[in-house]
């Protein structure tokens, strides 16, 4: 009887502690599956993303037939976050767009709200301004002043969002509007991070509208608010805008003091990578702009060696969390594809054993089924078969992501090196020419000669920081504003010269698609012919011309000027610089010319060099 007892005085305590566990469960999640969600955010807490990523998949994978909605939901939430955090907007999206989908059909408010605040993000960091606007607005609408904040966006999210994008439309007066919506949400639920974020987007509106001393107010009281809690990355931003309000009022001395302290929390391990990149880049134009050009050139290749560690840290971690993520969708795809089959394979022996019964009667029909048994099984060899070629697919697609992204890199390494070294001599010969016009030796014509060397080194800078600056952009990808890049340089230099440009141009696909190494060659080539035409050709007239044929891209400049000896010609590195260009994209050169016979310069590159 005692035993009796015992047992069932065991079974009601265990009752109670199953109770009390599951009542800290959100609604609508099981135990086991919350605790899957949490092991999730500690991983994406320490950066291990692609660990994190694996989870998901796992629980999608061999999980996917027992979670309800809600539960899948949150798998896709993080997902997109996850795609997020390492710079795969596009795949963030789509998981954001998922999980807003399974919201929609809980037909749950809150989740909604939080699903289109994660979109918003993806559109943002894709440049997709409409799309985010829209996005944030219904997530501010539908999402309650207070959430479980470990699960859900809260409202101030979106409103900081909100502001963020209308901070990059330079629309100052929305950007400000919002950011006090958010600093009142962000306060009322104790999120100091939130506010003192906030506050940032206040004050830079503010510079925005040309009132500094507003904006210093709001800076202020986003850093009183970090004397409660230290957050690096707040600091730092705040003290951007700080120098910004400063440099605004003229008071050197305080724009100074913000920029040592914002040195100090550069420093920190706790400060993100983005918040270290932004301080880095503004403090190098600050410096540049004072001027302090040691000081600029030092921030500057600070600025590329945190670039290129950046890179090489995360690059590797996300080919991973990329390779996870399509591993993952290639053995859901499996999964389910098997799942089918083996279903259908169950029916049929269902099917079989019931039909033998009567077959042990009517061999006839004994021979009929088994006959459709031996076709039933040749089909899912067939399918087995299908299935492996999926695979395969799946694996070469990798391979080839796998081979665009090392290409990225690459291309990434080369425009880093070109910025270094365009920056580094141009402001190394400013810095010397400086120097020596400043020195107490160097007077009258000597300084007026040094200035106008700083001058020239400047606007060559300039220059060719704007030609990198284009041919990277990928809103010049189309062979339309390559030409409206040519046209602008060869007005801009000929028509001060006096000589007639004619343009060809009609035989040319405007809608041609080009990489940056080809627009980047292709401008600088055309840019280095017009630069010696207009200085040595002594020309009248001269026709520049674009031509696609089914399996090439033809150019020319053709002048009426004075020519020369090609044969025997030493002049400079034009010739070699324009040859190396166009042998860079595997294209052809071909030069015409002679004394007093005008000069013809042609180049042919194959189309399938100049896409990505």
């Amino acid at each position: 009887m005692r035993t009796k007892q015992f047992f069932l005085i065991a079974s009601l305590y265990l009752c109670i502690l199953q109770t009390i566990h599951a009542s800290n469960v959100p609604f609508g999640l099981r135990p086991d599956v919350y605790e899957g969600l949490q092991n999730i955010v500690s991983l994406m807490n320490r950066s291990a993303y692609d660990s994190a990523q694996a989870l998901i998949v796992r629980q999608l994978l061999y999980q996917k037939s027992k979670l309800n909605k809600r539960e899948e939901y949150f798998l896709y939430c993080y997902e997109a976050e996850i795609m997020y955090y390492n710079g795969l907007f596009e795949i963030g999206l789509t998981s954001a767009q998922e999980a807003r989908n399974l919201a929609n059909s809980l037909e749950n408010d809150t989740l909604i709200g939080s699903a289109q605040n994660l979109v918003g993000l993806q559109y943002m960091h894709l440049l997709k301004y409409k799309q985010a606007k829209k996005s944030f607005k219904n997530a501010i609408e539908l999402l309650p002043s207070v959430t479980d904040k470990d699960l859900y966006s809260q409202r101030y999210h979106a409103l900081a969002n909100l502001a963020e994008v209308f901070l990059y439309q330079n629309n100052a007066d929305s950007a400000a509007y919002f950011s006090k919506l958010a600093i009142a949400e962000a306060l009322s639920q104790g999120s100091i991070r939130g506010a003192s974020f906030s506050y940032w987007s206040l004050a830079e509106s503010q510079i925005l509208n040309n009132t500094p001393l507003l904006a210093r107010q709001s800076s202020k009281e986003g850093l009183a608010l970090l004397e409660k809690e230290e957050v690096e990355d707040a600091h730092l931003f705040l003290c951007i805008s700080m120098i910004k309000v400063y440099d605004a009022l003229g008071k050197a001395d305080s724009a100074g003091m913000f920029l040592e302290k914002g040195k100090e929390y550069e420093e920190s391990l706790n400060a993100s990578d983005y918040a270290k990149l932004s301080f880095l880049k503004f403090t190098a134009k600050h410096s540049l702009a004072q001027p302090n050009v040691e000081e600029s050139y030092n921030r500057l290749n600070k600025l590329e060696d945190l670039r290129n560690a950046i890179l090489e840290r995360h690059e590797k971690q996300r080919l991973q969390v990329l390779i996870g993520f399509y591993k993952g969708k290639e053995e859901l795809v499996k999964a389910q594809y098997l799942s089918e089959n083996q279903q259908k394979e169950i029916e049929l022996k269902s099917n079989i054993n019931y039909v033998l019964i009567i077959l042990m009667l009517l061999t006839a029909l004994l021979a009929y089924f088994g006959f459709r048994s031996i076709k039933q099984k040749q089909h899912i060899i067939k399918l087995k078969y299908q299935a492996q070629l999926q695979q395969n697919q799946a694996e070469m697609e990798i391979v080839a992501i796998e081979n665009k992204l090392n290409a990225i890199h690459t291309e990434r390494n080369r425009i880093a090196s070109d910025l270094h070294d365009d920056v580094g001599a141009a402001l190394s010969s400013i810095h010397i020419y400086s120097s020596v016009a400043l020195s107490k030796q160097m007077q009258g014509k000597v300084v007026v000669e040094l200035l106008s060397k700083i001058t020239q080194a400047s606007t060559s800078l300039l220059e060719r920081m704007s030609d990198i600056i284009w041919s990277i952009n990928q809103e010049n990808g189309k062979l339309r504003d390559l030409k409206l890049r040519i046209k602008a340089f060869a007005a801009d230099l000929l028509f001060p010269c006096g000589i007639v440009v004619i343009y060809n141009f009609e035989d040319a696909d405007d809608e041609l698609a080009l990489s940056a190494s080809a627009r980047k060659n292709i401008y600088l080539t055309f840019k280095e012919a017009i630069n010696n035409l207009a200085k040595h050709a002594n020309a009248s007239k001269v026709t520049i011309g674009l031509k696609c044929t089914a399996i090439n891209l033809e150019c020319y400049v053709v002048d009426d000027g004075v020519g020369f000896d090609a044969a025997n010609t030493t002049k400079g590195n034009g010739m070699y610089n324009l040859k190396r260009r166009v042998g860079s994209l595997n294209g052809e050169f071909y030069i015409n010319t002679g004394p007093y016979n005008g000069t013809e310069i042609r180049f042919i590159i194959p189309l399938t060099n100049i896409s990505d």
